[in-house]
């Protein structure tokens, strides 16, 4: 009586967690993400650590300031 054991096994209310899959993240950020957040900032950084060249500072110092 096949129709017995699935009632029995349906009315346990429980359930068991389901193993993680492969690919998925886990948490915040998986360390493929970290790797390319890691990646771009350092790239933006070596942009942002350039000096600013004299000639745009100068138009800069031209500008009125404001307040």
């Amino acid at each position: 009586m096949a129709d017995k054991r699935n009632r029995a096994d349906a009315g346990s209310g429980k359930s068991e967690p389901r193993p993680a899959e492969p690919g998925k993240r886990r948490g915040r950020g998986g360390t493929d993400e970290r790797w390319l957040e890691r990646k771009i900032r350092d790239m933006y950084q070596e942009v942002v650590d350039e000096p600013v060249p004299d000639d745009i500072l100068k138009i800069l110092n031209r500008i009125p300031k404001l307040g």
